[in-house]
């Protein structure tokens, strides 16, 4: 009838010991109201049984309709899962049933704001703030709401306000693993603080192993620290729970060392495994240019970015995207600085300025790895010194350094694809006049496998070195070395042929090259 027995085992599994049992029996007429009473009957009795500290027992937020219920729990697992649009969804459902469903409302908020939805910033942040602030309404005393308010605030430039709206979401619910990553993408991403952040993404992994996300950026941050046995070994542990982001993060592994050919084999994989997976294009897009095949860079986005058209040597291309995609989302600060950089890597210093300027004053006067960058302080010291401003250089020149000294303090070398801080330190070097040691510094994180874009006006007395030459050399050699090593297993048989194909005349053109 609607009687249930409950029962709850305590099993320490090295020694297949048995801690603690207990059985509860209940009538099943309200099941949140028993999850909530049985849950703390546990929590009390495991206090003394092996020293549990807990503020407060877990607590349900009761629900009335168990269909709205029934629709956020999917929507919960499609979110574990990054499948946002599936979690959007089943929240709006949930919703739609039970219209004061605060968690449903909070965990939409969370949807919207993870960035994996074909919708605009401006109209993220807009619908995101909707549902914020009617989770908070409803319930603010539940950790989602928080956690919502918390990505809002930091979409919304106000970093602090989103680490005490984190903190706050912790608070109520220790265990929370999401949070520890936000907050350690805030910390790491947008403060520079990157020891910090690390030791929040290993939390998160041992609060919660089988987290996705968590796993993911803790696997990244192993590889951006060189550390690439444990990444190995953490590999593994993904493998059966996310194929294609597994095989993304072994692509960003294997392309280590300037091993761009490796690397792109790698993502093509994760291309075969999981065809949709958000970045894969993205990564591959620029090992490809990277490796010079700019036909295979600009096809597998389907849209050029500015960034990539950079490393082209396209800076009037690169400008006319940037324009393009803040003309779109005029709100979004990141595409505003994009402006600013491809105005100064085409040469256009005046109009560059408000726009690096305004990034600059945004991140405090301080460089983080998602915002202002070390090529933004190079753009903006060039901008500064075409103006006749050298006193305004310094400041500039100090941050990169500090920015470099956080790598190193963290354990962060050079990665691959954006950072490295050999390069970082030598540029700040060769731009402060000292032209010896910051070419040393430029040709080691060359030789480790970073890449200069090759036309940008803001490097142009970079370029125009005479030591610079033998640096553009080894560069542009190992564009040769990789592309032939790509070249000749794409272009013999493709395995990849089910979801990419070489562009027309590639492997003809390329062919001939390493013939000649």
């Amino acid at each position: 009838g609607n009687q249930v027995r409950i029962t709850a085992q305590l099993i320490e599994a090295r020694s297949d010991t048995h801690l603690w049992s207990e059985t509860y029996e209940r009538e099943l007429e309200d099941v949140f109201a028993i999850q909530d009473e049985i849950s703390a009957a546990i929590v009390e009795s495991l206090r003394d049984t092996i020293n549990l500290e807990v503020d407060q027992a877990p607590r349900t937020t009761a629900v009335e309709n168990t269909e709205a219920h029934d629709a956020y729990l999917r929507g919960q697992y499609l979110l574990a899962q990054r499948e946002v649009s599936g979690a959007v969804r089943e929240f709006e459902q949930a919703i739609s049933l039970d219209p004061d469903y605060a968690l449903a409302h909070a965990q939409l908020a969370i949807a919207y704001q993870l960035g994996y939805l074909d919708i605009s910033f401006t109209e993220a942040v807009a619908k995101a703030a909707r549902h914020t602030e009617r989770a908070m309404v409803l319930d603010p005393t539940i950790a989602e709401a928080h956690a919502a308010a918390g990505l809002l605030s930091s979409d919304e430039g106000d970093l602090e306000g989103a680490l005490r709206q984190f903190e706050k979401a912790i608070q109520i619910n220790p265990s929370y693993v999401d949070v520890y990553t936000w907050m350690a993408n805030i910390l790491g991403g947008d403060l520079g603080r990157y020891a910090e952040a690390f030791a929040l993404r290993e939390k998160a992994v041992q609060l919660d192993p089988l987290s996705i996300p968590a796993r993911f950026n803790y696997v990244d941050q192993l590889i951006r620290r060189g550390r690439l046995a444990e990444a190995d070994r953490e590999l593994e542990k993904l493998a059966s729970l996310a194929p294609g982001l597994r095989a993304f993060l072994r692509g960003l592994r294997l392309s280590q060392g300037g091993n761009w050919a490796n690397g792109a084999l790698g993502l093509l994989d994760a291309l075969r495994i999981a065809p949709d997976l958000p970045h894969t294009r993205y990564v591959l897009a620029t090992l490809f240019a990277f490796s010079g095949l700019e036909k295979e860079a600009l096809a597998i986005q389907g849209e050029a970015a500015p960034d990539l058209l950079s490393l082209l040597g396209e800076p009037g291309r690169a400008l006319a995207a940037a324009e393009a995609e803040l003309a779109e989302d005029p709100a979004d600060p990141g595409k505003s600085v994009a402006v600013g950089l491809a105005l100064a890597g085409a040469g256009d210093y005046a109009r560059a300025r408000p726009y690096l300027e305004e990034s600059w004053a945004r991140d405090g006067g301080g460089m983080v790895d998602y915002s202002f960058r070390v090529d933004h302080a190079a753009a903006l010291i060039a901008v500064r010194r075409a103006a006749g401003e050298e006193d305004k250089v310094a400041d500039l020149l100090a941050a990169i350094r500090d920015h470099v000294r956080r790598y190193k303090e963290a354990g962060i070398g050079n990665f691959v694809m954006s950072v490295s801080p050999d390069y970082e330190d030598g540029l700040a070097s060769y731009l402060a006049g000292d032209d010896r040691q910051g070419l040393a510094l430029i040709a080691r994180a060359v030789e480790d496998g970073h890449f200069i874009p090759p036309s940008e006006a803001y490097l142009q007395s970079l370029y125009e070195h005479p030591d610079f030459a033998a640096i553009r050399a080894m560069q542009e050699a190992r564009q040769v070395r990789e592309r032939g090593k790509f070249v000749a297993i794409v272009c013999s048989d493709n395995p990849y042929a089910a979801v990419w194909q070489p562009a027309e005349g590639t492997c003809e053109r390329f062919a001939a090259e390493d013939g000649d």
